[in-house]
């Protein structure tokens, strides 16, 4: 499944990353890592193609995690609506998408930037449109923390709305930009509008999944 080869591959850079030393680290996030103020610089062309190589980086091992887990629970179903070409095709599209909107909402920052949650995002926004009625499993707290299954409609339409306050949060605090938030926002909001124009079919990749997710 390609989900997976994409989970495998992200691993696989964060390994990279966190091998390497302090300075080796930061030079490799420097390169291959968005910078809202350089990747539109027409003096240096290369830059255009962290729109893409910083996809698959991560800051730290809780936004590797945390972002790997959501590929893993919405991923698959969504493959196997698209298809392995097409939903690689998306997975990058929404990525792009997530990536050109972090770098126009503050195009001042001067700090490498992971936006790697954008291609996420998309799948997320893929997920809430074609699987209105799945359902997953979520951490709940209330007097004690219990696992529980609720409909993935609100657990995505949560998720939105608490990025989306981040990110206006972040733009009035101190600090360097709003990091990662619109990437996130730009990437689900960029999945639900391709996979409207892929029109998915049933099952493509023939992967098996709950009667009631359809």
């Amino acid at each position: 499944m390609l989900t997976y080869a994409l989970i495998a591959i992200s691993a696989s850079v964060f390994a990279l990353q966190s091998w390497l030393s302090d300075d080796a680290a930061q030079r490799f996030v420097t390169v291959f890592g968005l910078t809202p103020a350089h990747v539109f610089d027409s003096a240096n062309p290369r830059a255009l193609f962290t729109l893409l190589t910083n996809l698959f980086l991560h800051g730290s091992w809780f936004h590797l995690l945390s972002n790997l887990w959501c590929l893993y629970l919405f991923g698959g179903a969504v493959e196997d609506r698209l298809g392995k070409p097409r939903f690689l095709l998306f997975f990058f599209a929404t990525g792009l998408g997530g990536a050109i909107a972090q770098a126009l909402i503050d195009p001042s920052v001067e700090v490498p930037m992971l936006c790697s949650s954008g291609a996420i995002a998309g799948v997320l926004g893929a997920y809430w449109k074609v699987f209105p009625h799945g359902r997953v499993l979520s951490l709940i707290p209330l007097l004690f923390v219990f696992v529980h299954e609720v409909p993935a409609v609100y657990f995505i339409s949560l998720w939105f709305a608490l990025q989306l306050l981040a990110g206006f949060a972040s733009l009035m605090g101190p600090g360097e930009g709003a990091v990662m938030f619109f990437a996130q926002i730009g990437g689900f909001l960029t999945g639900l509008v391709l996979i409207s124009l892929m029109r998915p079919s049933r099952n493509t990749t023939g992967g098996f999944r709950k009667p009631e997710f359809y």
